[in-house]
């Protein structure tokens, strides 16, 4: 047991980019639990550390080799290490996450990001409020890009803390999401310079304004009703406490987080009114999604079987004409 402890505290150390200082069984303790299985007793491990950065105090953590943590349920030694800590027998996932990211040297860049969708969120404000009314759906665009890309990371920070990083705000989700911005960017420019009079159909930004909203507030309230149980990548291992969601708005359609993206995506080119981008984005969307949705639904029916085929058979994917995998 002590090498597989090793190995664990090993890759932790290095994950965090931490110096080990002491590794050690220091003792048996009980913790008790709600469940009707009996009190066991478990192993407690201590690790000392130390952050890299200079004039770092040393910190002691006391972690469980494996079983039951208090009542929070079932968790192997190694997925503990990986998202849970203990401090003084109760979790610190606020403090353990603040010395993650500064660990991992990633607090300049989630800083950087912040600053540059803040300037953005105020640059879209003032070309909304004070500069010509033609580029009234330029200044709604960068509000709504500005307030997509960080208020994910703010509700990532709220549902799954220990997964915080400076990707949680997407803003490089992929080289084809990156290019695709820039396509309607250029586009929007070179019509506003060739047909100045397409931009100003405010109507039609309107309803991309619309979506946008409406889609934001779709996928945020997906988010927060699967709490811990969203991910931003698909999980190819169902965790401890992974469980399938059903109710809230996951009862009127089984994917709404992408279904709020989808709508968000599309809406992002018709308040520029770019008539190219806004049909190009609609097909790359659907076929983005309808892929992703096949993926996530083989992996969702080998986590829980039976149980997702009858909540498929239930409710729709909420995607048009996007059924996702039926095992019938």
């Amino acid at each position: 047991m002590m090498a597989a402890i090793d190995l664990g505290y090993i890759s932790i150390s290095k994950l965090l980019n931490l110096n080990v200082v002491v590794v050690e069984i220091i003792g048996t303790r009980v913790f008790k639990q709600r469940k009707s299985n009996p009190v066991e007793q478990i192993n407690a491990v201590e690790l000392a550390f130390r952050g890299t950065w200079k004039g770092t105090s040393l910190v002691k953590i006391t972690a469980l080799e494996t079983d039951y943590i208090e009542d929070t349920g079932p968790y192997s030694h190694t997925a503990f290490a990986r998202q849970l800590w203990l401090e003084d027998e109760k979790m610190a996932d606020g403090c353990c996450l603040l010395s993650r990211i500064c660990c991992q040297g990633q607090i300049y860049e989630i800083v950087w990001r912040s600053i540059l969708l803040g300037i953005g969120q105020a640059l879209g404000i003032t070309i909304t409020s004070c500069c010509s009314t033609n580029y009234l759906s330029l200044g709604w665009y960068i509000s709504v890009m500005s307030f997509f890309h960080f208020s994910e990371f703010v509700v990532t920070s709220i549902i799954r803390p220990q997964n915080l990083t400076s990707e949680s705000f997407l803003l490089n989700h992929s080289k084809a999401y990156g290019i695709a911005a820039l396509v309607s960017w250029i586009e929007y420019w070179t019509e506003l310079w060739i047909f100045p009079g397409l931009k100003n159909s405010y109507w039609i930004s309107g309803i991309g304004l619309f979506l946008c909203i409406g889609g934001e507030i779709v996928r945020k309230t997906a988010m927060l009703t699967a709490f811990h149980n969203f991910d931003h990548l698909i999980r190819t291992q169902r965790e401890e406490h992974h469980q399938l969601v059903t109710g809230g708005i996951y009862s009127l359609c089984r994917h709404p987080s992408y279904v709020g993206w989808f709508y968000w995506s599309i809406g992002t080119q018709i308040i520029l009114c770019n008539p190219l981008c806004s049909v190009a984005y609609l097909i790359a969307s659907w076929k983005f999604f309808n892929e992703r949705v096949f993926e996530e639904e083989v992996t969702l029916l080998h986590f829980f079987g039976k149980e997702y085929v009858a909540y498929q058979s239930k409710v729709p994917t909420g995607l048009p004409f996007i059924h996702g995998h039926n095992i019938n």
